[in-house]
């Protein structure tokens, strides 16, 4: 089947030290695509999906600007701003 793109809203956090982790339902072999901020600081992330695979988890990690650690090996997906902080997601 083709794939389609999808989009779900997220809640950026930060961890001292780390990195949070944010689980997207989604589907299997999902593949986060782009991350926005609107102007409201409500964040998105856009993702391709096969509608006919079953349901899995698409996780993404999000860091803020000066706190937090950038997670090794893994995909840096954009940077966005919301209410006065700085978020930079990265995926799988």
């Amino acid at each position: 089947m083709p794939k389609t793109i999808w989009k779900a809203e997220i809640e950026p956090n930060s961890l001292k030290d780390d990195a949070y982790r944010i689980d997207i339902p989604a589907r299997l072999g999902a593949r986060a695509i782009s991350v926005a901020s609107n102007p409201a600081g409500r964040v998105f992330v856009w993702f391709e999906v096969d509608p006919a695979e079953p349901v899995a988890e698409l996780s993404v990690w999000c860091v803020g600007t000066g706190f937090g650690r950038v997670p090794d090996g893994l995909r840096f997906l954009g940077t966005v701003q919301q209410h006065g902080y700085v978020w930079h997601l990265y995926c799988e």
